[in-house]
C-alpha cells in the first residue's frame, strides 16, 4: 500500500464471513493490533500511516490479525480482571511500606492545628503554675511584713519602758540585786569564754536598790571573781540565743542581701534602770565602775601570755617549748612587738567615752556593728557602699537603744573613733581563734601517748597538718578516705570554733533582723587556712606572722572563699543552717587567745577550691 494512503480499519471474525457472523453497522468491535496489544474500533476512521508500516509492524501483519481464533479475541476483548494499572506488579508502593505514604493537605493541616493547640495548652498550664506561684509568694511576704509590723510595734513599746519616767505618785521601779553565786567563783575555775577586749564586762547591767533598803556599802571584787561575772554574763547569753534561732526572719532583709537567713543572735534582755537615759548621775548606780573593768591594752598583752600558761597548768596540760612557741616559764619567752605596746590615744580609749554609752558600747553598740558586717560580702572595708556607712550604721544603733535621745554622731567624736577601732579588732581577733585551735590540736596529738616518737615531733606534726589540708579535714567535717568523698563542708573543728567566736561576740545586738553571717564564715575559713600556712611554712622557720589585715591579702583570700565555696552553702538554707547548729555546739569552747599574729603573705596560697559532694543535704 502506498504512503499515505488512508486505511479503513475493519475487524473480521477468526473464522470465515458467514452471514451469522457479520458484524451490522450499529456494533462497533475492537480487534487488538499484533505486538503492541493496542485495540483497534471498527468504527469507521482512518490513521494516517506510512505506506509500509502501521504502529512499527508491517501492513500486511493486518490482515494477520484477523486470523485469531474467537477465544483469544474474546479474551483480549474483554475488561480487566484487576482494573486498569499502570504497574504489572502487585506488589505494594515502597513508601507505603515505610509508612510516608502521600498526605493530602487537610491532614497536613489537621495535624499541624493539633500541635499548636497542644503547645498553647502546655504554655497556659505554665503560665497559670507561674500566676499561682507568684500571688503565693506574695502572700508570705505580706503575711511575714505583718509579723514584722507587729514585732516592730512591740520593740517600740519595749523601748520606751527604758526611758519612760514613772508617773506621778508611782512607786520607782525596782530590781533584785544580782546573786552572790553569779559574783563568787572559785578562782580554780579558769575562764574558757570571751575575754572583754580590755574593756570590761556586761556593764549595762544596772542594779537598783529599794528606796526602803539603803544602799549597801560597795564590795571591791578580785580579778577572779571579775572573771566569774563575765563568765555567767556570756554563758547566759549563749543559752538566749540558742532559742531565737527558731524565729522567722525578715523577708525585705532576706530579699535586700539575696540571701536567706536565720534569726538573729540576741544576748540577754537587760532589765532598764529606773532613771532616764540621759541622766547624768552615776551616784545611784550599781555594779563596776570604769576603774574596776579598764585594763589598758599594754597591760591586757603582756599579761595574757602568762595567763594562758597559768590556766594550763591548773587544767594539766602539758606546755613546753618548740614548735608550739611556749615555755614553762612564768614570763613570756618572746618579748612583744613593740609597735603592739603603744598605749591607747586617749580619744580612742573606754575612758573617754560619753557617760550614756558607757553602759551599753561592749554589750549591745559593738555586737551589733560585728553581726552587720558578719553579713556582708565585704566584711573588710567599713565603708564599702558609701563614704558614711559606718557613721550612718553607728547612728542607727544608737537611735534604737536611745530612742529619745537625739544626739547625732560625727566623725570627730569618741564613740565612733572607739567603735571603728573595735571593727579592725575584731578581724585580728578570728585568726587569734584560728591560730589556737590549730595549735591545739597539735598539742593534742603531741601529747597523744599512743603515737610514735617520730609523729609526734615536730617534723612529723608539720607532716600531720599537710595531712589535714590534703585529705580535706581542714575543712571538712568527715575529711575523705579511700572509699567515699569528703562531706560536711565547713564543718572541721577549726572552722567550727572560729565560726563559734563570732556567734558568741554577736550576742547583744540590738538589730532586729539580720542575714545569714556569711562573711564571718569566709573571714573563719580564711583565717584558718592562714594558720595551716603559718605553721607549717612559717612557724617552724621562725617567720612572725604578719597582721591578719586587708594589706596583707587577706581582703582578696576572704572574697576568694566568699565567692568560690561560702556561696555554695548560701545556695540552700539547710546547708547554712546546719554549719550554724553544729558551731553553736563549740560556743562554750571558744579558748581565751592572745592577740592576734597574721599571716606570711608570701607563703598564702590561694582559697582552696572545696565542693559538697552529692550525698549531702
Amino acid at each position: 500500500m502506498p504512503r499515505g494512503q488512508k486505511i479503513k480499519k475493519t475487524a473480521a471474525k477468526a473464522k470465515g464471513g458467514g452471514a451469522g457472523n457479520q458484524k451490522t453497522a450499529n456494533s462497533p468491535s475492537t480487534v487488538p493490533t499484533p505486538h503492541t496489544g493496542t485495540n483497534l474500533s471498527t468504527d469507521d476512521h482512518y490513521l494516517d500511516v506510512p505506506g509500509e508500516m502501521l504502529n512499527g509492524v508491517p501492513n500486511n501483519s493486518i490482515a494477520h490479525s484477523t486470523q485469531l481464533s474467537e477465544a483469544v479475541a474474546e479474551e483480549q476483548l474483554a475488561e480487566p480482571r484487576y482494573g486498569l494499572r499502570a504497574r504489572t506488579s502487585q506488589n505494594q508502593h515502597p513508601a507505603k511500606a515505610v509508612g510516608v505514604s502521600k498526605r493530602s493537605r487537610e491532614e497536613i493541616a489537621t495535624e499541624v492545628n493539633n500541635k499548636k493547640a497542644k503547645k498553647q495548652a502546655a504554655d497556659n498550664a505554665k503560665a497559670a503554675e507561674v500566676e499561682r506561684q507568684q500571688q503565693l509568694h506574695a502572700a508570705q511576704i505580706a503575711k511575714i511584713a505583718a509579723l514584722e509590723d507587729n514585732r516592730a510595734q512591740q520593740d517600740r513599746k519595749l523601748s520606751d519602758t527604758f526611758v519612760a519616767d514613772p508617773a506621778a505618785g508611782a512607786l520607782p521601779r525596782t530590781q533584785d540585786k544580782l546573786k552572790s553565786a553569779h559574783r563568787v567563783r572559785e578562782q580554780n575555775n579558769p575562764i574558757d569564754g570571751l575575754q572583754n577586749d580590755g574593756h570590761g564586762g556586761p556593764t549595762d547591767m544596772v542594779v537598783e536598790e529599794s528606796e526602803v533598803v539603803p544602799a549597801p556599802r560597795k564590795q571591791t571584787l578580785t580579778a577572779a571573781e571579775k572573771r566569774a561575772v563575765l563568765r555567767e554574763s556570756v554563758l547566759l547569753s549563749v543559752s538566749s540565743q540558742r532559742a531565737s534561732l527558731d524565729v522567722a526572719l525578715s523577708t525585705p532583709t532576706r530579699l535586700s542581701a539575696g540571701t536567706s537567713k536565720s534569726a538573729p543572735l540576741s544576748g540577754r534582755t537587760r532589765t532598764p534602770a529606773s532613771e532616764s537615759i540621759g541622766f547624768d548621775d552615776e551616784s545611784g548606780l550599781g555594779g563596776f565602775e570604769d576603774g574596776d573593768v579598764y585594763v589598758n591594752r599594754e597591760a591586757a598583752i603582756q599579761g595574757s601570755a602568762a595567763g594562758a600558761r597559768a590556766a594550763a597548768k591548773q587544767l594539766g596540760i602539758k606546755v613546753s617549748a618548740g614548735l608550739l612557741g611556749e615555755s614553762d616559764a612564768d614570763e613570756p619567752s618572746v618579748t612583744p612587738n613593740p609597735k603592739r605596746t603603744k598605749g591607747v590615744k586617749k580619744d580612742k580609749s573606754f575612758s573617754a567615752l560619753p557617760d550614756y554609752i558607757k553602759p551599753v558600747v561592749q554589750s549591745k553598740i559593738i555586737p551589733s556593728i560585728i553581726e552587720y558586717y558578719g553579713t556582708r560580702e565585704d566584711v573588710w572595708n567599713p565603708d564599702a557602699t558609701h563614704r558614711d556607712q559606718f557613721l550612718d550604721l553607728l547612728q542607727d544603733i544608737q537611735s534604737r537603744i536611745f530612742p529619745r535621745k537625739n544626739q547625732e554622731i560625727k566623725r570627730s567624736d569618741t564613740v565612733y573613733k572607739y567603735c571603728r577601732q573595735r571593727f579592725y579588732e575584731w578581724h585580728n581577733k578570728v585568726q587569734s581563734i584560728a591560730n589556737n585551735a590549730v595549735r591545739d590540736a597539735m598539742v593534742e596529738r603531741r601529747d597523744n601517748d599512743s603515737l610514735t616518737q617520730r609523729d609526734r615531733s615536730e617534723n612529723g606534726l608539720i607532716k600531720w597538718l599537710e595531712g589535714q589540708l590534703a585529705s580535706g579535714a581542714a575543712y571538712y567535717g568527715q575529711p575523705k578516705t579511700t572509699n567515699a568523698p569528703a562531706k560536711d563542708l565547713f564543718q572541721s573543728k577549726y572552722i567550727l570554733k572560729t565560726f563559734a567566736y563570732h556567734l558568741v561576740k554577736i550576742s547583744g545586738s540590738v538589730l532586729p533582723d539580720a542575714a545569714y553571717p556569711a562573711g564571718a564564715l569566709a573571714l573563719s575559713c580564711a583565717a584558718v587556712q592562714r594558720a595551716f600556712e603559718y605553721y607549717i611554712h612559717d612557724k617552724p622557720y621562725g617567720v612572725e606572722q604578719k597582721d591578719f589585715s586587708a594589706k596583707e591579702n587577706a581582703h582578696d583570700l576572704t572574697a576568694e572563699w566568699y565567692q568560690g565555696n561560702v556561696s555554695w552553702a548560701l545556695a540552700k538554707d539547710s546547708r547554712f543552717e546546719n554549719i550554724m547548729a553544729a558551731a553553736m555546739q563549740h560556743m562554750r569552747e571558744v579558748p581565751v587567745a592572745k592577740r592576734t599574729i597574721g599571716a606570711n603573705p608570701n607563703r598564702l596560697g590561694a582559697a582552696p577550691k572545696l565542693f559538697e559532694p552529692p550525698s549531702s543535704p
